[in-house]
């Protein structure tokens, strides 16, 4: 079932929708019944471009969804996960309508599930055993600290559990672990999400217990993953607590915040954005700025930007306010409908309505072409406008340069085609 959000359209809107799925046994016998969710956004609109044909796919649709079925399908590499995942974004952007993009997507999860559930065996003995004395030594640790809920135990076998931990702002950062059959000479597997590489950190595995094994690496990774939450990644979350708080930012959507994500988009003034991007082991030093909006509004940013002195000893919102010379805008929840629409305009591609969008060769692409009209100054990304020109027949093409017309204003527009 597809439902709307209140307030949305079918360009800019939500649509969200969740999906039961049963998966069976080779008998056709039912066996277990997974719930999950999944929220579709940015889908192709007709709105203001006129067009005068539907889009033929869902090419540069987000996909969202549940912890559960992200595990599945994209971090679970052990049972092709990672695989999964790289068919689902394909099938999106491929995908004729909704309906049928659901339709494939609830058999892949069906598939998923299934193998999942097929290849994941219960522990031998000879390492449940042991794994149970050494789970009971981590609760007892636990307990003297204060934070047994923080460990949850998701299999009853202890092949796979669940580990908390707080950050200085009290948020919750979870480890998930998966227990080898072949543990303690083979270390768990490890999947969490966190703005570094986890196993990056050189003390994660450098743990010996009797016999040169892994017996004991629980309890270890534990006080790992409290130290890099609590203490190594502590200006990080407050670099970036400051900049939700003290500016008006754009991406990640702040009503959906995505505490692995190192950068962040603020609004300047209509027609542009400042993209920030915060070293997470070394939030305190300068951050790498970009500029986002069209040239003629951008060349007075870069020029005092290029001047400017980071001062580590001052707040990261200090810093940026030096930068640009002025204090950043922030968020008003009574702001007017024209300011929530340059809101949505700011740094967005003028035609598929994305930020971010995967090329053909799987890298990421970003609003780079820009329209030189003051009073227009619309964003596009290369991919998208060249196909916008090539289906224009008042535009013309020179060797790898396609010359031809904005798609709101009409002035004349200049997109070159080598990056492609």
């Amino acid at each position: 079932s597809a439902t709307r959000k209140p307030g949305g359209s079918m360009g800019s809107g939500r649509l969200t929708t969740s999906t039961t799925m049963t998966s069976t046994t080779p008998t056709g016998t039912p066996r277990h019944r997974h719930s999950y969710w999944v929220s579709v956004s940015c889908l192709p609109s007709l709105g203001s471009l006129g067009q005068k044909q539907k889009p033929k796919t869902l090419k540069g649709a987000k996909l969202q969804c549940c912890r559960e079925l992200k595990r599945l399908l994209f971090e679970d590499e052990g049972n092709r996960g990672s695989s999964y995942g790289v068919l689902v974004q394909r099938r999106l952007g491929e995908s004729a309508n909704l309906y049928s993009f659901l339709t494939e997507l609830q058999g892949i999860v069906e598939r998923a599930v299934y193998v999942r559930r097929d290849t994941q065996l219960p522990l031998p003995l000879e390492v449940f055993l042991p794994l149970v004395e050494e789970v009971a030594t981590c609760c007892c640790h636990l307990d003297r600290s204060g934070s047994r809920d923080n460990l949850v135990i998701l299999a009853e076998d202890l092949s796979s559990m669940e580990y908390t931990s707080r950050d200085c702002l009290s948020r919750e950062h979870v480890m998930s672990i998966r227990i080898s059959p072949d543990y303690p000479l083979v270390p768990p597997k490890v999947f969490t999400r966190l703005p570094i590489d986890f196993f990056a950190t050189p003390e994660v595995f450098h743990h010996q217990g009797e016999g040169g094994s892994a017996r004991g690496l629980l309890q270890h990774m534990f006080a790992q993953f409290d130290k890099v939450v609590q203490e190594d990644l502590e200006p990080f979350w407050r670099a970036m607590d400051a900049i939700d708080k003290r500016a008006w930012v754009l991406e990640p959507d702040p009503l959906r915040p995505d505490l692995s994500c190192t950068h962040r988009r603020i609004l300047l003034e209509k027609h542009v954005s400042m993209l920030v991007t915060v070293s997470p082991l070394d939030a305190r030093v300068a951050p790498q700025i970009s500029f986002l909006g069209a040239k003629s509004f951008l060349v007075d940013l870069e020029e005092r930007a290029s001047r400017y002195i980071f001062d580590e000893t001052r707040d990261i919102v200090d810093n940026l306010e030096g930068m640009v010379g002025k204090k950043l805008p922030t968020r008003n929840a009574s702001c007017s409908a024209e300011t929530k629409n340059e809101e949505h305009r700011a740094g967005m591609c003028g035609i598929c309505y994305s930020y971010e969008i995967s090329t053909a060769s799987n890298k990421k692409s970003i609003p780079e072409v820009s329209c030189e009209n003051k009073k227009c100054g619309y964003l596009f990304h290369v991919e998208c406008l060249v196909e916008w020109l090539q289906s224009d027949q008042s535009s013309r093409q020179t060797f790898n340069t396609l010359f031809g017309s904005c798609p709101y204003c009409s002035d004349p527009i200049i997109c070159k085609t080598a990056s492609l």
